[in-house]
């Protein structure tokens, strides 16, 4: 037998945030994990699964121009997969790796797109803007190549044209924007590419050195630290992160953070991989907060409009109330009401971005977020603040659905509360908070590398790093980030922008956004600033291929309504402030047509793109989030480490999605209760047939199709997919999913067909104890009429118990507690028996729907399940030994490659 490996824990590899834990938070307390067993040998299954994924990466992702070459890619993954740690014995003797043989196939990036150009124009950061633009002499800046290009195409649109880019970075001041005139057409391409394999920068900070400023020591009088610097800035600069040879710098704050040796980038977050584990702040770990009542409509926020819709049965957005809109999507009649809850803002900026904002529910209201945060009885920070209107206090979703972030108003020393001004709208949910920590304080500056930078006196203050022999750093190669979005691509509705192509270039360093608008984008949890780095909107046949997206305070890449048959390939997104790339459509609740207009993306495909260190401050993000959009295809991505899903599909609208050959990992690294996918449908909608322009107007969105993808849950999540509050229509075939459960939750249409799970539920992957299947029918749509089908599956777990029913009557008859039939599956467990555990049998006067555990329970056996007929065919067996497992899963991999 090989030799057994060293026990490990989850390393802490990615962590954004130090928290403080809030008391009393308006929540139920998440229990510790009680996680299942781990099987015999885990150490070794787990290293050749981990190996199996870094094989599966290296053949997705690729490298060039602006991407990482091969090494550093192939080092990024293996770390973060936690290859290092593993016996190389035991995984050459057990599971032999691909990229140790010429059976590897690196994917090797060549340039895209490469134009036969009737018109060139060459750009260099040493150029200057009164040159002819030619190689020998450049421009100067992005938008004289713009207004150069747009002067040579007035009269010779019919060629090809090449903004070449040649090495270095180029700052900017205001975002380029691309208009329907900067595009092509079906025949012609405009390019802007970087030249041959030159480092292109395109930054959205100012390099400090150039402002020659001068530095003094901070007063006294300040309150900060010993040795904090000062200098007075540029009026003209207003400035919102601040790096320093290109590490981020962390805005003053309290409790101080520390920097993960692995992640030397990040700020120091309360480790989420495993329960009960210490905080990792330098200070104050294990602090409690007291959350004050919720706002009661301030006076910042807007009236609601009466100028909606009235909500009727033949409403084109929503079902009528007393309709039941299960099988056709939704949640439920009374999880989604209509038009009449909507609300324009919940912050204090008017108007806000397009997309659907909602309440969630009108009984909570929509100012059901904390007021603020009582310190009374705890070690909250000594330092007095001359001006406490600075602070931003970054807060957990009391359920870690994902985090808020609050602008302080007051800080009461009498009654020991901070009292907020705004905020609580960057996440969904309407829990009442959890642990924060604060930011943005003058006085608590006291930590090497911390900063602060006060817009009314204009100062910046710096306490610089300090090198390996002690000395203070100088205060050079200073970038103070001042702009949020670097490209705007954008049509208009009788004029898209096409057939434009954007390639090998690195957008850098944005400002963050959590304090700007935030939009209900349609039903689902999420909230999102409409805006990104590199923005989209009315467009078609554009392309982004082989860019880098780094350092990005908000959100990378933005398909904003009527963006269709786009490309989105070979792109490397890391260190993002919340999600990385996002699709999400339009529609005015006012126009009868709503979704068939086009004002949605449409039929774009993502494909071949490196995600990862995403959520840096917005916790509710994901690797791609798309919300009313149809007929997209993500293929072939990797993502990891972030702080929640690596998909997140926020609706059902259209639907016809593609996902596959997807390797997701290390995600719910920083929130609780999702996976590596997730979706929600609490609406219905009209749509056109088959996400076509054209098609005919219907309520039924095509389905969207989950295949072939490697799939591992860790952290605090429980499903590798998660299909929550009426997800349907899905087709999840022929995936391989480590550690997670999948879980349907009052859905319907469903087919869970091909594929492999392997030790759903396991301790420390996986934040409860679920099995192969978790089944949350709608008590209205169970099997009778549901559709759900889990088919041809193969589950080894480590318990008897595999299908778990968090509705389950025995009495009432199981077709009306569970809602997905079974066929042909076979479970490998501990004993070799197959059990469900039923609640709620035989106890008189028990409640129609009964959830947890009223009464007494029954075990019901596969016999069982067979004979109420809602199995066929499946059987049980004992847990192979670990050669055999890997086999399993080794030939699962191949014959998917295959298909």
């Amino acid at each position: 037998m090989v030799n057994q490996l060293q026990g490990w824990q989850p390393g802490f590899i990615f962590a954004a945030l130090c928290f403080i834990p809030l008391a009393n938070a308006q929540s139920t307390p998440v229990p510790a994990n009680k996680g299942l067993p781990q099987p015999e040998h885990f150490p070794e299954i787990d290293c050749c699964i981990r190996s199996m994924a870094l094989d599966y990466a290296l053949e997705r992702v690729s490298h060039s121009g602006a991407i990482p070459d091969s090494q550093s890619v192939e080092k990024s993954i293996s770390e973060a997969l936690r290859i290092p740690t593993c016996n190389f014995t035991a995984i050459m003797s057990l599971c032999p790796p691909k990229r140790h043989t010429k059976a590897l196939k690196h994917k090797v990036f060549a340039k895209r797109h490469v134009n036969a150009d009737a018109i060139q124009i060459h750009v260099s950061p040493t150029g200057n803007n009164d040159a002819a633009g030619t190689l020998e002499h450049p421009l100067r800046t992005l938008l004289a190549a713009r207004n150069m290009m747009r002067e040579k195409r007035k009269n010779n649109k019919g060629v090809n044209a090449t903004v070449y880019l040649h090495g270095g970075v180029y700052r900017l001041n205001e975002t380029l924007i691309l208009g329907p005139e900067d595009g092509g057409d079906s025949s012609r391409t405009v390019l802007w590419t970087n030249w041959e394999n030159d480092q292109v920068f395109i930054k959205g900070s100012t390099l400090l050195d150039d402002l020659k400023l001068e530095w003094r020591e901070a007063p006294s009088s300040s309150g900060t630290a010993e040795g904090t610097l000062v200098a007075r800035i540029p009026t003209n600069l207003n400035i919102n992160s601040l790096y320093q040879n290109g590490q981020r710098l962390t805005r003053a704050r309290f409790p101080n953070a520390k920097t993960p040796p692995d992640y030397p980038e990040a700020q120091c977050m309360q480790a989420m991989e495993v329960y009960d584990k210490e905080c990792c702040c330098d200070s104050a770990c294990g602090m409690n907060g007291t959350g004050l009542p919720p706002f009661n409509s301030p006076s910042w926020m807007p009236p609601f409009s009466s100028s909606l819709p009235s909500w009727t049965s033949n409403n084109t957005l929503f079902a009528h109330p007393t309709t039941p809109v299960l099988p056709k999507g939704g949640w439920g009649s009374d999880s989604f009401r209509g038009p009449h809850d909507m609300y324009k803002a919940l912050a204090p900026y008017t108007p806000l971005p397009p997309g659907f904002q909602y309440w969630i529910s009108p009984e909570r209201g929509p100012y059901d977020r904390i007021s603020g945060v009582s310190w009374k009885g705890q070690n909250f920070t000594k330092k007095q603040w001359k001006n406490a209107s600075t602070a931003i206090v970054h807060m957990q979703h009391g359920f870690f659905w994902g985090s808020w972030q609050f602008s302080v108003q007051t800080r009461d020393e009498q009654n020991q509360q901070l009292k907020f001004w705004y905020g609580g709208y960057q996440a969904g949910g309407w829990d009442g908070g959890g642990p924060y920590f604060i930011e943005n304080v003058l006085e608590e500056l006291d930590a090497p590398g911390e900063w602060f930078y006060d817009d009314v006196s204009h100062n910046l203050y710096l306490y610089p790093n300090v090198s390996e022999s002690g000395n203070m750093l100088s205060t050079h190669e200073l970038e103070a980030v001042t702009l949020d979005s670097l490209f705007r691509i954008e049509g208009n509705d009788d004029n898209l922008v096409g057939h434009l192509v954007i390639q090998g270039i690195t957008f850098a360093q944005t400002s963050t956004t959590f304090l700007r608008p935030f939009s209900y984008p349609s039903g689902g949890d999420y909230r999102i600033f409409w805006g990104g780095s590199v923005f989209i909107q009315n467009a078609r046949n554009v392309e982004i291929v082989g860019n880098s997206f780094q350092d990005i305070g908000g959100q990378a890449l933005f398909l904003s309504g009527y963006v269709a048959d786009s490309m989105i390939q070979n792109n490397h997104f890391v260190r993002i402030g919340e999600s990385a790339v996002l699709s999400a459509g339009i529609i005015n609740p006012q126009d009868p047509s709503n979704g068939t207009s086009m004002t949605t993306p449409r039929r774009n495909v993502f494909k071949q793109n490196h995600i990862h260190r995403i959520g840096m401050y917005g916790k509710q993000s994901a690797g791609f989030f798309q919300s009313l959009s149809c007929g997209n295809s993500y293929i072939q991505n990797v993502i990891y480490d972030g702080p929640r899903h690596g998909f997140s599909y926020n609706d059902h609208y259209g639907g016809g999605a593609l996902a596959t050959e997807n390797l997701v990992f290390n995600q719910m690294k920083e929130s609780r209760v999702g996976g590596p996918f997730n979706d929600w449908d609490r609406s219905v909608y009209w749509q056109r047939d088959n996400c076509q322009d054209d098609g005919k107007v219907t309520e039924w969105p095509e389905y969207n199709v989950i295949s072939k993808n490697f799939m591992i849950n860790g952290y605090a999540g429980h499903a590798n997919l998660d299909h929550d509050d009426g997800g349907w229509r899905f087709l999840d075939v022929d995936n391989l999913l480590v550690y997670g459960t999948m879980e349907n939750h009052d859905g319907t249409n469903k087919l869970y067909k091909g594929n492999l799970i392997l030790f759903p539920g396991i301790l420390n992957h996986s934040q409860y104890s679920k099995p192969c299947f978790e089944d949350t029918p709608d008590k209205e749509y169970t099997n009778l009429n549901a559709n759900n089908t889990f088919q041809e599956n193969i589950c080894v777990v480590t318990t008897d118990f595999a299908v778990m029913p968090n509705l389950c009557n025995y009495t009432a008859g199981l077709n009306r507690s569970i809602s997905v039939r079974s066929y042909n599956n076979t479970f490998y467990t501990p004993s070799g028996d197959f059990l469900v555990h039923c609640a709620c049998s035989n106890t008189p006067g028990s409640p129609k729907t009964c959830f947890g555990n009223h009464g007494e329970s029954t075990n019901l056996t596969l016999a069982t399940l067979q004979k109420e007929k809602i199995d066929n065919d499946s059987h049980s067996s004992t847990i192979p030994n670990v050669a055999q497992i890997l086999t399993m899963a080794k030939s699962f991999l191949e014959r998917i490659d295959s298909i």
